[in-house]
């Protein structure tokens, strides 16, 4: 028996997920998305650094921001998204 693992590039993902996040700024509370703005540049930032724990640490806040009730059902979802990728970024 022989079993392989194949590790999907994070980067990518990571600025996918992104990018449909900042797309979606506009159809959250003001309040949401001015605390958004600056961990998604964060993020950003971890993946062209080549920095995981930089961008898990930004999506962390992110996904927990989104994830809040204030940010409504669009916010749940984003945030659910989000924090599936924590376990591509490693510990």
């Amino acid at each position: 028996v022989s079993q392989t693992l194949v590790v999907e590039e994070w980067g990518p993902r990571v600025t996918a997920t992104l990018d449909a996040v900042g797309q979606s700024l506009a159809a959250l509370p003001d309040d949401v998305s001015a605390m958004l703005k600056p961990l998604i540049e964060e993020a950003r930032a971890g993946v062209s650094q080549d920095e995981p724990g930089r961008a898990r640490r930004a999506l962390q806040a992110v996904g927990g921001f989104l994830s809040d009730s204030a940010s409504g059902a669009l916010g749940a979802v984003l945030g659910t998204q989000v924090l599936a990728l924590i376990p591509l970024l490693g510990s």
